[in-house]
């Protein structure tokens, strides 16, 4: 699933596309209700959040363990089927030789990050096809330059918001900051979440023994690489994933919205802001089969005196009435 907010370019090597409202209502047959409402005074305007989407995951892991005979029947042969078609998408991939193995591999790896879109992503795939395909030297190896890519280019992403002079000396410097000189920098900006953090630094270490030599590895080479590519994919689903929970407001059952706080943060800004849905609480979001894009399409704007994160949820169509009058009645305690 891709989306973004209608307007914007779309990110390079992408299936990704934002239309405008006329478009929208060309292809649709609805009108753009998103021209700007006459204020009240003491209103504010056009009450928006950032909708949050996971534009990369795959959970394909689940779907190769095996049939639970508990299962109804119906529903053991559509597992059966699934897998199937897994297991024929692996053979096409990864070759006949070592198939077993290379479910194994899946298996044990699981999710791909829940992440937005963003340059990494296709470096992802390539570190979590060596593993997957039993090259687990380097796939821990790339696993850990990957990790140091990532912490360089989040320091020049972010040095405009964050950096001092002695900062912008050292990232602009011919030799790029090692790894750990990333971390630290990154660290004292408050800009990596807590858990990425833990991971990145949990890497760190596995680079080092990997790279400047430590035995460890000879006696389990997937074990030791297994970790590696795992404290990477966990570190971007800390990060860059859409589930971290300090970001979302509470109370929106099936979608993610971030908290009005975080708008202005700066990872949020460069990374997580272009790629959302910027959306009225009354809004709907249409696929269209043709082109299998994702289109937003906010059905009315809404003006509201408070600009918080209880008034946005209160107002979305999306939830059951019961919810809203439990926001409600938590709002009067």
């Amino acid at each position: 699933m891709v989306a973004c907010t209608a307007g914007t370019p779309a990110p390079v090597g992408s299936r990704l596309r934002c239309l405008s409202g006329e478009a929208r209502a060309g292809r649709h047959g609805f009108r753009d209700k998103r021209a700007a409402p006459s204020r009240k005074v003491g209103q504010v305007s056009d009450l928006r959040r950032y909708r949050l989407m996971p534009v990369a995951f795959d959970t394909r892991h689940h779907l190769l363990e095996s049939t639970n005979p508990d299962w109804e029947a119906e529903i053991r042969e559509q597992h059966d089927r699934n897998r199937e078609a897994i297991v024929a998408r692996l053979r096409y991939i990864h070759g006949e030789a070592n198939l077993e193995k290379v479910i194994q591999n899946v298996r044990d790896l699981g999710s791909d990050p829940f992440s937005t879109i963003g340059w990494h992503l296709h470096l992802w795939a390539e570190v979590r096809h060596a593993f997957l395909s039993g090259a687990y030297f380097p796939a821990a190896v790339g696993a850990g330059a990957l990790a140091e890519r990532i912490l360089n280019h989040l320091l020049i992403d972010l040095a405009g918001d964050s950096a001092s002079d002695e900062d912008q000396t050292v990232i602009q410097r011919v030799k790029a900051p090692t790894y750990g000189q990333a971390l630290r920098i990154l660290k004292r900006w408050q800009v990596l979440e807590p858990e990425a953090v833990e991971q990145f630094d949990l890497l760190r270490n596995k680079r080092n023994n990997l790279i400047h030599f430590s035995p460890e590895f000879y006696s389990d080479p997937r074990g030791q690489s297994l970790d590696a590519v795992t404290a990477l994919r966990d570190a971007l689903d800390s990060q860059f994933g859409v589930l971290v929970q300090r970001r979302l407001i509470p109370g929106t059952p099936g979608a993610m919205y971030a908290r009005k706080e975080v708008e202005s943060e700066p990872f949020f800004k460069r990374y997580m802001a272009p790629v959302a849905l910027h959306v009225s609480p009354r809004h709907r979001i249409d696929h269209d089969p043709a082109t299998n894009y994702w289109i937003v399409s906010d059905e009315e704007p809404v003006e509201t005196d408070a600009d918080t994160d209880e008034e946005f949820v209160r107002h979305l169509y999306s939830l059951a009435p019961e919810w809203q009058s439990l926001i409600i009645a938590a709002e009067t305690v």
